[in-house]
């Protein structure tokens, strides 16, 4: 049966007061850690302070994501159990806390648009569920449908893309009220992400070979056009509030802005610190803070 931590109503209340004005559990995963910088980004000049470590043990730590105030990170984690939990670390106080217990094991935590409560894929069924506010309620199915879906980005309080997984992997449009649009692409990466300022989703399309590509679909006219070629081999990637598109290759962190770059542009390099490989990013609301998973 599914719990949820005390903590994680004092937590959301928190957020909801500041805020107002995936894989099979039985596979070995990586051994991975979470950091945390401090970042300045003026006109695409960048300043990246020497990661943190936040997590600091062997195991599995990864999937972060900024709560909407920058003050906590949620994550996905395995500890005592072989399924997954989430968890939360409060930057200021350096303080971990864990949101939940479940065997189930949830992945891929996110604030709702709404800011009340954390979507997560949960489950063998590997379906969205909205965890409560409280401890006293149970979770709720975001929406059901006949497909696993291995990631998801809210484009909405009420509307979702969704990495349905297949063979191959579909992408498709869907709505808390449980429809679900026919695939609009296939063969696509993990990489989905919401662009800001415009109704438009960007994802990872892996139709050609290894030549990967950051793909755009406008949400009104369902029209796919290409935005640039990935870095090899790379499905991470992040938007800043000024357009530009964050991914990082080996211990490097790239960036690429579509209407003034013309290739990819070394921003930071970790290999100093023994840093061999970057996946999972994640920046906080104001673009201050960067977080990622790196293996050593």
């Amino acid at each position: 049966m599914f719990k949820v931590l005390p903590y994680l109503s004092t937590l959301l209340l928190l957020l909801f007061c500041l805020t107002q004005g995936q894989p099979v559990v039985a596979q070995t995963m990586p051994e991975t850690e979470i950091y945390l910088c401090r970042v300045k980004n003026k006109k695409g000049q960048w300043k990246i302070s020497q990661p943190q470590n936040i997590t600091r043990r062997p195991g599995y730590d990864n999937q972060p994501a900024f709560t909407p105030n920058g003050k906590n990170i949620l994550f996905t984690s395995i500890r005592e159990r072989p399924s997954t939990d989430i968890y939360s670390y409060e930057i200021k106080k350096n303080q971990l806390f864990q949101l939940t217990n479940s065997p189930e094991g949830e992945y891929s935590p996110t604030i709702t648009p709404d800011k009340k409560g954390i979507s997560v894929v949960r489950g063998e069924e590997q379906q969205i569920w909205r965890l409560p506010l409280t401890g006293d309620s149970e979770p709720v199915p975001v929406f059901r449908n006949a497909g696993k879906v291995g990631y998801y980005a809210w484009l909405s309080p009420e509307n979702l893309a969704v990495f349905i997984l297949g063979d191959p992997h579909t992408l498709h449009l869907a709505t808390t009220a449980g429809d679900l649009s026919e695939p609009l692409a296939a063969n696509i990466g993990r990489g989905l992400q919401k662009i800001p300022g415009q109704e438009a989703v960007s994802f990872i399309s892996k139709e050609n070979g290894d030549a990967w590509e950051i793909k755009q679909l406008d949400l009104r006219t369902r029209q796919i056009t290409t935005l640039v070629k990935t870095l090899p081999a790379s499905e991470d990637f992040i938007w800043t509030k000024d357009g530009r598109i964050l991914m990082a290759q080996g211990p490097k962190l790239y960036q690429y802005h579509p209407q003034h770059s013309i290739d990819w542009t070394e921003i930071a390099d970790f290999s100093a610190i023994g840093i061999k490989n970057i996946t999972r990013l994640a920046l906080d609301a104001k673009g201050k803070q960067l977080a990622f998973v790196g293996v050593m």
